[in-house]
């Protein structure tokens, strides 16, 4: 019975591991060097395309504990991480999980200065 507790308790806290981390993924598009890191406050996140000039740097995605507002702060972090302006083309999915996770995923660019 003590041995059947400590599986219980290890399965627990394994299972609470694993659900509260953020699985990320990207892919580089460019051949270029990745601009230097920016600031995830900056980074601006666009459900389409936009008017303006950019360089695409490389998609991501992402599966993070929390509602969409959780999944768009990680998107904005990571992407900052490889130089971003924006995200664009930006997709949010509900994942059936036992807790609230959510998937966002999109095309990470950089502003072409005009």
């Amino acid at each position: 019975m003590k041995k059947m507790k400590s599986l219980y308790a290890l399965l627990l806290i394994l299972s609470l591991g694993i659900s509260s981390c953020t699985i990320s993924a990207h892919y580089i598009t460019t051949d270029k060097p990745l601009p230097e890191e920016t600031l995830a406050a900056d980074v601006k996140i666009y459900a389409g395309d936009i008017d303006r000039e950019y360089e695409v740097i490389g998609s991501m995605t992402l599966d993070a504990q929390g509602d969409a507002s959780v999944a768009s702060r990680y998107l904005k972090k990571r992407a900052a991480r490889l130089g971003a302006d924006a995200v664009i083309f930006v997709e949010v999915n509900k994942l059936n999980s036992y807790t609230i996770r959510t998937g966002i995923s999109g095309v990470v660019i950089k502003f072409i200065n005009e």
